[in-house]
C-alpha cells in the first residue's frame, strides 16, 4: 500500500489527474443506453398467422438504444383509435411467423430491457381472436401505432386484421 501511494506522490500531475479520472470513465461506460427515440425506430410487419402477428423494430441510429417492458399499442382504423391492446404475459404460443431477425424465446414477466445496437432488431407479438365467439362484430385494424413509457413519438405499421374481441402485445423481445 505504501508503494503505491510513494508512486502516486511521485507521478507527474497529469498521471495522477488521468488516474483519478479513468475509474469515473470507466463507471459511465457501462450505464444502460437511453430509451429508443420512437423518430430512430422503424416497424416492419411479420408475416400473419391466424390470431398473432410480429412486428419487428429496428434502431435506425447510430447510437445504441433500449426497449423495456410493454409497448403501448394503439389499434387504428384511418385516422381514428378503436382499440389498445392489453399487456400479454404468455406472449402467445407457436414460433415466430415471419423469417428475417430472429426472436428470442418468448418474453417473461421478468424480462429485462432490450439493448439494441445501431441497426439491431427487438419483436413484440400482437394476439388477437380472429373469430367472433358471440356474435359481436370484429373492428376493422389497418395501421398499428407502438409508444414507449416516458418517450414522445410513436411507430405506425400498417397492418390489416379484424380482431373479435380483445388484443394482447407481449413485451419487447431481442431478435437472435
Amino acid at each position: 500500500m505504501r508503494t503505491r501511494w510513494l508512486a502516486a506522490l511521485v507521478a507527474p500531475p497529469a498521471t495522477l489527474v488521468l488516474a483519478l479520472v479513468a475509474p469515473h470513465l470507466a463507471a459511465a461506460s457501462t450505464r444502460s443506453p437511453a430509451v429508443c427515440a420512437m423518430s430512430e425506430v422503424r416497424g416492419e410487419l411479420g408475416i400473419a398467422g391466424d390470431g398473432a402477428f410480429e412486428v419487428s423494430l429496428q434502431n435506425m441510429s447510430r447510437t445504441s438504444c433500449r426497449l423495456s417492458g410493454y409497448p403501448r399499442l394503439d389499434l387504428i382504423h384511418g385516422r381514428t383509435v378503436v382499440g389498445t391492446a392489453t399487456p400479454d404475459a404468455l406472449g402467445g404460443d407457436g414460433p415466430p411467423m415471419r423469417p428475417g431477425p430472429t426472436p428470442g424465446s418468448s418474453p417473461t414477466p421478468d424480462s429485462g430491457p432490450v439493448t439494441l445496437a445501431p441497426g439491431g432488431h427487438a419483436w413484440l407479438r400482437v394476439i388477437y381472436q380472429s373469430d367472433s365467439v358471440d356474435g359481436a362484430p370484429c373492428q376493422a385494424v389497418d395501421a398499428v401505432r407502438i409508444r414507449v413509457a416516458h418517450r414522445r413519438g410513436s411507430v405506425r405499421v400498417p397492418v390489416s386484421f379484424r380482431p373479435c374481441g380483445g388484443v394482447g402485445v407481449t413485451m419487447f423481445t431481442p431478435a437472435l
